[in-house]
């Protein structure tokens, strides 16, 4: 199992001539369901196994579980960044979502 935290934790502005409140950045989660909803499966199974991810990402929780196959295909197609988000926040993305598995990779 691996568990993302802080998923209502907003990314960094990383580029100073960018001038935006904080409250306008997006979060972890509303990022992960974009990249999610703007992908074409590859097949049926992943269609519902993508589906199944999106429906656990609605939940209130800040803090919710995914089985290691859920884990890798939510890494796996933010890794293919098919809805061709730019780097400030694929990078940030992946970063936490890299951040999350090794964390709980330590319980």
């Amino acid at each position: 199992m691996k568990k993302l935290t802080n998923l209502d934790g907003r990314i960094e502005v990383l580029d100073d001539r960018t001038n935006v409140d904080e409250k306008g950045l997006p979060t972890f989660r509303s990022l992960l369901r974009m990249i999610l909803n703007n992908q074409v499966p590859k097949n049926a199974e992943e269609s519902l196994d993508v589906n199944q991810i999106l429906l656990k990402l609605r939940q209130v929780e800040t803090e919710l579980e995914f089985e290691n196959a859920e884990f890798k295909l939510l890494y796996d197609k933010t890794g293919e960044n098919q809805a061709k988000m730019l780097q400030q926040f694929h990078g940030q993305l992946l970063a936490y979502l890299k951040s999350c598995e090794k964390e709980s990779e330590k319980k």
